[in-house]
């Protein structure tokens, strides 16, 4: 009996732990995105609230403020994709500002389970005419971090009327 239960014993330990081997850890970033308003009547209503929530056991640098780019088109840490529908799908627009990036950048941590926010103006990003958009963002972290870009939701909006910048 007794080598069976110094087996016991010495297994304990390990099944103890085996508790989070069947949990599964999500060790990721999570990037949401919303605007105030699903139906654009005015310039101000195009701002992109986006938050970042980390699931990581470890700290994350992030960079403070919005260094955004265009998706299909220059370097940043927030890359935006907004599309416009054509009749059954949606299909990317080409951005109408030059977005240039300061490459000095103040850095900032993000801990597991806190979230940072900040708000993008899409206003003068895109110029938006009558019709039906949908926009996102692509959180590109991972030269700063072990960590994989990550897309953040569609968020889908309405523009009844040409939007005009004032």
């Amino acid at each position: 009996m007794k080598p069976i239960l110094s087996l016991f014993l010495i297994a304990l330990p390990y099944f103890s732990f085996s508790n989070t081997m069947f949990h599964i850890e999500n060790d990721s970033i999570l990037v949401s995105l919303f605007m105030v308003k699903h139906i654009i009547k005015k310039d101000t209503d195009l701002l992109a609230h986006i938050s970042i929530t980390s699931n990581q056991r470890r700290i994350l640098q992030i960079p403070k403020g919005n260094n955004m780019a265009y998706i299909d088109r220059g370097s940043g840490f927030y890359l935006i994709q907004c599309q416009r529908k054509a009749g059954s799908k949606y299909t990317d627009i080409s951005g109408n500002a030059s977005i240039d990036n300061i490459p000095l950048i103040n850095f900032d941590t993000l801990h597991v389970n806190e979230t940072y926010k900040l708000e993008i103006p899409i206003r003068l990003l895109y110029r938006f005419t009558k019709g039906q958009y949908r926009i996102r963002v692509l959180a590109t972290l991972s030269s700063l971090n072990n960590v994989a870009d990550t897309y953040s939701n569609w968020f889908y909006f309405d523009c009844p009327a040409n939007v005009r910048i004032e």
